[in-house]
Parts: C-alpha cells; structure tokens; sequence
C-alpha cells in the first residue's frame, strides 16, 4: 500500500477541512487513482452527512496510489489535527506527502522546505495521524439518498435578506420552522413559550427542475412545511 503526491493547493485542502469541521470532528477519506472522497457522518440514525468528491488533481500533483483493493485506500482522520497542519501553509506551494507508518500508527507525512525570518532555509515536518479502513467496512456507510420527487423546491432569498430574521429568532428558540409553496412563497418561523414569530418572503423563484424527474403540482397553494 502506497500513496505519495505533492500538495500544492493546502489553501483549498484547508477551506474543505473548514467545511467539513462544522459538521462533526472526525471524517473518512477514499483516495483512489483520478478521485479523492471526504465522508462526514454521525454514527447515530439520524444526523448530517456531507460527501465530497474532489478531483485528485485539484489538490495534488505527481499523485500515485497503490493498493491490493483497486488502488484504493480508505482512512479515518480527525479534521483538527488536519487543520493544526494545513493552516501554517498557506504561503508554501510545495508539500510532499506521503502514507507512512511509526510503529503501530499509520500516518500521514507533510513534508516541506520553510523559510525563517532571517532567510534561512529548513526542511520541516508535521504528521496526520489516521486509521486505515478495510473496504467492506466502508460499504457500510451510505451515501445519502436524492429525493427524486419534492413536492416543493425553491430558491431562498439573498442572504443579505435573511441575516436579520435569523438573527433575531436564535435568540428565542434553537428551532425553526421552514414552509413554502410554489407560487415563490417562503416563510421561516420559531416559536417561544412567549411569543411567536414570523419572516414571509415572495415573489421568490421556483427553479425548473431536471426533464428526469416528476415535477409537483404547480397550482399548489399551500406551503409545504419542513
């Protein structure tokens, strides 16, 4: 088993790490030949799950992988310990990295020439530490399935029209409710032990959807709650 490739984009590979942080602090990576997956999950039945596909060479060059499984390999991480590295690289356009071993721990290894203040150069190093995952044990994990059918879909307003409301209502409830139609309504609402209160938005845009998929019933007046 094998991998090694010089990281020359840690600004993208740190915003991803970023991303992926806000929705839980350990997250599964599948490097294969053409492809890099990042899975963020909750091991409960209910929770978010994020699956990112990247493009190896969005990140990576001089990329090789080998393995006995597809030349694929699977592993665990701990976003933060990702983090504490990639966010001192950010000016150094060059990292090799590579798929070690210290003793019993499987590691990731960043390896790159820095500069100190007085311009002396020195090769510097900083270790992932991860867990390799066998390929039947990834299956377990499902990638979130695509509602074919939504009887609503819409298009949210600008952000700059949001802020305000949600401001607002996190400070009376950590809940809110979401409603909207097809004739471009939206209404966001959170509800208190002392009050109740509302944002409506309209004249919103209700997007055409793939030709593949059934489209709802665009006379539908009601607001579909979720």
């Amino acid at each position: 088993m094998r991998f090694k490739a010089i990281l020359n984009n840690p600004v993208g590979l740190h915003k991803l790490g970023q991303t992926m942080e806000k929705l839980g602090p350990v997250c599964i990576a599948s490097f294969a030949t053409d492809k890099l997956r990042f899975i963020t999950y909750q091991d409960t039945a209910v929770g978010p799950q994020a699956w990112t596909d990247v493009v190896a060479t969005s990140l990576f060059s001089d990329y090789r992988i080998e393995s006995q499984h597809g030349n694929e390999i699977n592993f665990f991480f701990k976003i933060p310990d990702l983090l504490h590295i990639t966010k001192d690289l950010h000016d150094i356009t060059r990292i090799q990295v590579g798929l070690k071993r210290r003793g019993e721990q499987s590691i990731i290894l960043f390896r790159w020439t820095g500069v100190n203040f007085v311009g002396s150069k020195s090769l510097e190093q900083k270790e992932l530490p991860i867990e390799l995952v066998r390929r039947d044990r990834l299956e377990l994990i499902k990638e979130p399935v695509t509602i074919r059918t939504p009887e609503t879909y819409i298009l949210l307003p600008p952000l700059v029209s949001l802020t305000p409301a949600a401001e607002q209502f996190r400070r009376l409830s950590k809940y809110i409710t979401i409603a909207a139609n097809m004739n471009g309504e939206l209404k966001i609402e959170v509800e208190s032990a002392y009050a109740v209160c509302s944002a409506h938005f309209d004249n919103l845009c209700n997007p055409s959807l793939s030709k593949y998929i059934q489209q709802p019933n665009l006379n539908r007046k009601g607001l579909q709650h979720n």
